[in-house]
């Protein structure tokens, strides 16, 4: 550990009455605080850092100043150009080129405002306004007038030390003051330089006679007869004589010869010796350190531009160094902000994107948790409008309702905003309109379209420019070279050579009018342009102005923003100028005031023009909710009316407005909802159908939300899993969500980063539903993905779940943690790791040494090597028994597959399925003669009604391989209570494993019919897996959702989750089974066979 850790140092001071001393440290540029025990009780994070005073720090962060506790916590946000530290209660800040003086809640303690400010001490404080110097008192009143000069080199001294202040008359006189402003001296003193009094004297530079003392009557106590003199403390103060210094007494007798420095706590630090005592005895002897003075018991040193503290016996403080994890100013919950982005906040629904994909959140009435509707997975989505918004499933369109439901799907290009009703769509032939059902209403056949307003739309055809209702029909000719929508019953039009005007919804000319342009009436008044000039008239088409202003925004709120040259003001709805011509820019007014842009800065004003919140801002926008967002030094918060933060600047970006209350603000790259009292939402209830590692498409999944089958298994399983982590004394609050996949593995998701927090959890669920001997490592792995920063976990991890001997199944999941344990630095265990992978069975194609750090890369290569000669030695073998093969079926494959779905009792015409589709590979009379035994064995005994099987056969060396999938029921008692609504949803694995361009296990199930096979892959034989075709599976993994022979509803898909297009229910009917795939129940299997002399079985719990 380094005795001086630390880039700099500084003394330590006492916080404050009653608090304990703390020092400002700094490493790495950035600075904290440490205590006298060397602990760090605010870690090191800002940019600058001062003393602590009153219990307040002044430090800085991102560029700003603010105030912290001695807790390290944020007492005035940082927001301010300077701050100085806290004295009577008050601290001399700075903003916008002003001083002024806050409380300790950062507010101004009065109106003041001043060119120069010190802090206040012995209730008084020297401030400056033009240029001049004068001292106010803590209520903000003028105590001692502005008549000094605003000398800099005085400027440290001009706060009261002892009664007594420094000042520079304007005639150059230097003098001593009280505090009532009476002088010192009564004559004139020309004086070189001065310092402040302490312990009753005060060292002066007489010209012509050098440095000496003067008491508090102003008389010379010390003759000034040196050279250099320093300042009284401990009795005592250095003096420079004939190139000699010396210590003295307060009587100016010289004590003792020595270039020690100030004394203080006793001591006086001389370098090259060390520290002496007032005998100028060398009692603490430092050799090539350089040290500051003792102060609360210890003493700043420094030893090869090196930091550090000792106390009076030279012992080093052990110091703690520590770097905070996240800033003072940062006090929000991370797992607030979880989103990508946020848009299109509307209608009380938000869409928000999470891994590239978008899902809509219910915002009405939110909590501290936010309900989504929908799963995250569209490609885009629109905002809602009226009721419907546009969401994207690969290249199709579709349209939803506030609860997620679809309403319509819709071909070809269209806008994504309903308007009145109507939306504008643009087909091939032509642009028109369908309603909210998603029906044409309005035949596509126009060259161009507007929205509606006023139950019109603006439609052309050819040149010509008509308006049409919302049943399709000609409202209005197309008879205009050119229109404008309507607004308040009144739409602006150009008839060509008969001139411009405005007409009704019923086409009437009401009026006509001059301009090149137009905007719609608000508030009985429009505005019109010609030459690139504004006016304004009322609905009798009479001109209220002339055409004089630059630029005209619609009326709001009884006031219009208009511009003269670079400059905006407001008219009334009399068109009178209320707010004058003299900002630079400005918003329409809203819930009472506009924000304005002036002098750099955006401001608030009210409609009288008066200036209501200051300008302080670099953005600004109007009021919504009663908050408007701001923005100063990058940091986005939100004020009310009165100009107070109720959400504190403290966010890297926010949406422009609340929307029913909420609003949308960004950190650390992040985004997340917070509602007007500040608090942030979290801890969301994700809508998951498939479980986390997604075995359905987006677009599968789209349509089971909804459906009859899905919506009802959500509901029933969300509330089956809440009865099971109570039976094994387990909080529901630590667990994300409950899923099982199609491994039938039960996987608790948690949000806890630790994995040591997470380890309890593991542990729990092992000794509910399994035992650490068929625990799987790959599924383990999901909890030790992030071990940096917990390696003394690992052994835990190893007694847990890697103590026992590897199944081949879990040896890629400790390969992984080898690569885990490598990204850590932990070399030597990731290589055990490794060598234990091999030996279960890894394989040549698994290895990557890419993926590893590359000091363990060399190490890498004898392994790789080593599975490469394997590899071979396997392949030469394979390739002799596929030759046998084709000698003993005429077929190539080695591995026989037989897959049966069983539906209900077994009767000859189900028993048909099984040799369905099986034509490229011949069956042996052992293999039937198996299946037979098989159906017979379970009919009328185990299978219920509805309930899904799938087996794997296999005849290789080890003799027949038998995979059984059983329903949840089947899986443990402790899982025979979950509802049987929630095993509507059937799920098959029916995955395929390629090594060397070969499929090793090819495996149907017992389906027909269905689409074309997609991407076949150039590589293989079309016509050998035509029969996969027909089943509409596609080439790499193997999905479809069909029915069997006898039009019974099945779903089957595969859980790779890549790939997965071709899933899809069937007529929304109930299929009873979940979870089929990677389960042998010894027991279920004995009960078929009676015997396991000849089965290999695999059982494994998750």
């Amino acid at each position: 550990m380094e005795l001086y850790p630390f880039d700099d140092a500084r003394p330590f001071t006492k916080a404050g009455p009653g608090l304990p001393a703390l020092a400002r440290v700094e490493k790495d540029k950035r600075w904290g605080y440490i205590n006298t025990k060397g602990e760090m009780p605010i870690p090191l994070q800002f940019e600058v850092a001062g003393p602590f005073s009153e219990g307040l720090a002044p430090v800085m962060l991102n560029g700003a100043w603010g105030y912290i506790n001695t807790d390290g916590k944020l007492a005035v946000e940082p927001d301010l150009d300077w701050a100085g530290r806290f004295s009577c209660g008050l601290g001399s800040v700075k903003n916008r080129s002003k001083y002024y003086f806050i409380r300790s809640d950062g507010k101004p303690a009065f109106e003041g405002r001043f060119d120069d400010a010190n802090p206040f001490s012995e209730g008084l404080a020297a401030v400056v306004v033009d240029n001049k110097l004068g001292f106010i008192d803590t209520d903000g009143k003028t105590v001692i007038g502005f008549q000094y000069k605003n000398d800099d080199w005085l400027e440290d001294r001009h706060d009261f030390k002892e009664g007594f202040a420094i000042v520079q008359a304007e005639d150059g006189t230097v003098m001593y003051i009280d505090k009532s402003g009476k002088a010192l001296w009564s004559d004139r003193k020309e004086v070189n330089n001065v310092s402040s009094f302490s312990q009753g004297l005060a060292a002066v530079n007489l010209k012509g006679k050098g440095w000496g003392f003067i008491n508090t009557s102003g008389e010379i106590a010390i003759p000034c007869a040196y050279e250099e003199a320093a300042s009284f403390s401990d009795g005592l103060a250095w003096v420079e004589k004939h190139y000699t210094r010396y210590v003295i007494d307060q009587t100016g007798k010289e004590l003792l010869e020595s270039y020690a420095g100030s004394f203080s706590e006793g001591l006086a630090f001389n370098k090259g010796d060390g520290f002496i005592d007032k005998s100028g005895a060398v009692v603490l002897p430092l050799e090539d350190i350089e040290a500051k003075a003792f102060a609360e018991g210890f003493a700043v040193v420094k030893e090869d531009k090196k930091y550090g503290y000792i106390d009076k016996t030279g012992k080093p403080l052990d110091c703690v160094v520590r770097v905070a994890e996240k800033p003072a100013d940062d006090t929000d919950d991370a797992d607030a902000f979880i989103f990508e982005s946020i848009n299109h906040i509307a209608e009380e629904r938000a869409a928000v994107k999470l891994d590239g994909k978008y899902a809509f959140l219910d915002t009405s009435g939110l909590g501290p948790a936010g309900r989504f509707i929908t799963p995250f997975m569209y490609k885009s989505a629109s905002a809602f409008s009226e009721g419907l918004a546009s969401v994207k499933i690969d290249k199709q369109r579709i349209f939803i309702d506030p609860e997620g439901k679809e309403v319509f799907t819709l071909e070809g290009r269209s806008s994504d905003e309903f308007v009145e009703g109507m939306l504008r769509v643009y087909g091939d032939s032509g642009d028109g309109f369908v309603g909210r059902s998603g029906k044409i209403t309005v035949p596509c056949i126009y060259d161009m379209t507007s929205n509606f307003s006023c139950g019109l739309a603006a439609v052309q055809k050819g040149k010509d420019w008509g308006f049409v209702n919302k049943k399709g029909e000609i409202a209005i000719p197309a008879v205009y070279k050119g229109v404008w929508n309507f607004s308040e019953g009144f739409a602006a039009v150009d008839t060509g050579k008969k001139g411009k005007g405005f007409i009704d919804t019923t086409g009437k000319l009401v009026f006509k009018a001059d301009f090149d342009a137009a905007h719609g009436f608000f508030q009985d008044r429009a505005g019109i342009s010609k030459d690139d000039k504004w006016a304004v008239i009322d609905k009798t088409g009479k001109l209220l102005t002339g055409y004089e202003f630059d630029s005209f925004e619609n009326y709001s709120e009884g006031r219009a923003l208009v511009s003269h040259g670079d400059w905006y003001g407001y008219i009334d709805v009399d068109c009178k100028v209320v707010i004058p011509f003299e900002y630079s820019k400005a918003e329409s007014f809203s819930e009472g005031l506009a924000a304005v842009y002036k002098d750099g800065r955006w401001g608030f004003i009210d409609q009288s023009g008066n200036t209501v919140i200051s300008f302080d801002y670099n953005d600004a926008v109007s009021f919504s909710c009663g908050l408007a967002m701001v923005e100063k030094r990058g940091k986005y918060g939100y004020i009310n009316t009165k100009g107070e933060a109720v959400i504190s600047l403290r966010f890297a970006g926010a949406s422009k407005r609340f929307v029913s209350g909420i609003a949308a603000v960004q950190k650390g790259g992040a985004w997340g909802f917070i509602r007007k009292d500040g608090q942030l939402l979290r801890d969301y209830q994700f809508m998951t159908i498939a479980p986390a590692d997604i075995i359905l498409s987006d677009s599968d999944i789209h349509k089971l939300v909804h459906s009859h089958i899905a919506k009802k298994d959500i509901e029933a399983f969300t509330e089956a899993v809440k009865t099971i982590p109570s039976r094994g004394k387990l909080s529901p609050d630590a667990i994300e969500s409950l899923s099982i996949n199609t491994g039938n593995i039960l996987i608790a998701n948690s949000r806890k980063k630790n994995p040591q927090e997470a380890f309890p959890l593991i542990e729990t669920f092992v000794k509910l539903f399994g035992t650490a001997e068929y625990f799987r490592i790959n599924t383990a792995s999901v909890f030790i993905d992030n071990l940096k920063g917990h390696e003394d976990f690992y052994p835990e991890i190893k007694k847990a779940w890697l103590s026992s001997p590897l199944k081949k199944d879990e040896a890629l999941g400790v390969y992984y943690l080898a690569r885990d344990l490598a990204d850590i630095g932990l070399h030597k265990e990731a290589m055990v790791e490794l060598r234990r992978a091999v030996d279960a069975g890894l394989t040549y194609w698994d290895v990557d040494p890419d993926i590893f750090p590359e000091a363990i890369r060399v190490e890498l290569e004898p392994i790789k090597n080593e599975l490469e000669t394997v590899w071979k030695k396997q392949k030469e073998e394979r390739d002799k028994d596929i030759e046998k093969e084709k000698v003993l079926t005429g077929s190539s494959e080695t591995w026989w597959p037989l897959a049966a779905a069983l539906v209900g009792d077994v009767d000859e015409k189900r028993r048909g399925l099984f040799t369905q589709h099986l034509a490229p590979w011949a069956l042996t009379d052992e293999c039937r003669a198996l299946l037979d035994r098989l159906a017979e064995r379970l009919t009328g005994t185990i299978l219920k009604d509805n309930t899904l099987f799938i087996f794997f056969l296999n005849d290789k060396k080890k003799g027949v391989k038998l995979t059984l999938a059983p329903p949840l029921q089947y899986i443990s008692p402790k899982l025979a209570d979950i509802p049987q609504s929630y095993l509507d949803l059937v799920t098959l694995h029916n995955g395929v494993t390629i090594n060397d361009g070969v499929p090793e296990y090819p495996q149907i199930c017992g389906v027909q019919g269905g689409e074309p096979l997609a991407n076949i892959d150039d590589e293989w034989d079309e016509a050998r897996y035509k029969p996969f075709a027909d089943a509409g599976q596609n080439w790499w993994f193997w999905d479809y959702v069909q029915k069997n022979a006898l039009g019974e509803p099945l779903m089957v898909f595969c859980d790779h989750g890549e790939g997965i297009e071709a899933a899809r229910p069937i007529h929304g009917q109930d299929v009873t089974a979940f979870g089929v795939g990677g389960l042998v129940l010894r027991s279920l299997a004995r009960t078929v066979f009676n015997t396991d002399e000849d089965l290999n079985y695999n059982y494994s719990w998750g």
